[in-house]
Order: structure tokens, then C-alpha cells, then sequence
């Protein structure tokens, strides 16, 4: 199997969605072949992606939880600033990554996967370590390059 259709297998359908209809024809054929039968696979229609779409995109973030999305497309999946996209070697980011950060200011950046948007994630509260210890890192806050 190859690298696409790895990473196509892995997108929740609401990815795939997003992917098939504002990103499908920045692909060469080969790979919109491949986009095309995993929808066909899913058994997604247009419609169930306009739904789907819809759906996803009236969903509030919660800037407590531990998951980090894009507020773009509502992927969890990034590649990080030092991981080729062409390796397609994306990686799910949660609070978890900024544990040891002690600082408000902090910021990283990550490549969304799937609208290749920038994302900047900054932490802007530090949790004390009592906090820490009964499971609150702190908050975020996810701004769009």
C-alpha cells in the first residue's frame, strides 16, 4: 500500500470530506484516483459530504480540552514545521506536547494536514503544578496563519 493511500485510510470522514471538495484538484490524477476511490469506498455522496461538512463546521471548539484541532477544518492532523510533507508523516497534537512549557509565550507552529493551513498553537495560561497533577494543562489558543 502506498504512502496516499495510507494516509487516505487514515482520515476520519469529515478530513476526507474537506479534502474532496476544496482540495481535489490540487492533486495530480493519479492521487484524485485514489481521494476518489476511498470516497467511492466510504461510500460517501456529495450530499453526505455537504452534510458532513456542515456539521463539522457548527461544532464550537473547547479551548479546556486536550485535543487540539484546526479551526479551520476540524483535522487533529499536523505535520510539524520539521517533517516533510512529503512524507506525509503527520502526527496528532495534543496539550500533552506543551507539559514541560513554563512559559505564557510560548508558541509553535504546525502544518494542518489536511488544508495546509498554518496553525500557531500558544499557550496563554500555565497551569500550577497542583493543576498538573489532577490532569489541567492550562489554556490555548489556536490561531490560524
Amino acid at each position: 500500500m502506498s504512502k496516499v493511500d495510507t494516509f487516505l485510510k487514515s482520515l476520519l470522514d469529515h478530513e476526507l470530506a474537506y479534502l474532496y471538495k476544496y482540495r481535489f484538484d490540487t492533486y495530480m490524477k493519479l492521487t484524485q484516483d485514489k481521494i476518489r476511490h476511498e470516497v467511492s469506498s466510504r461510500g460517501l455522496t456529495r450530499i453526505d459530504i455537504d452534510r458532513i461538512l456542515t456539521e463539522k463546521s457548527n461544532e464550537e471548539y473547547n479551548p479546556e480540552s486536550k485535543e487540539i484541532i484546526c479551526p479551520n477544518c476540524k483535522s487533529t492532523k499536523f505535520f510539524n514545521e520539521e517533517v516533510s510533507k512529503t512524507n506525509l508523516e503527520y502526527q496528532e497534537i495534543n496539550v500533552l506536547l506543551f507539559e514541560d512549557i513554563d512559559r505564557v509565550d510560548k508558541q509553535m507552529n504546525f502544518f494542518c494536514a489536511i488544508c495546509e493551513k498554518i496553525v500557531a498553537i500558544k499557550r496563554t495560561v500555565v497551569p500550577s503544578l497542583l493543576d498538573r497533577l489532577s490532569g489541567q494543562y492550562g489554556k490555548y489558543e489556536i490561531i490560524i496563519k
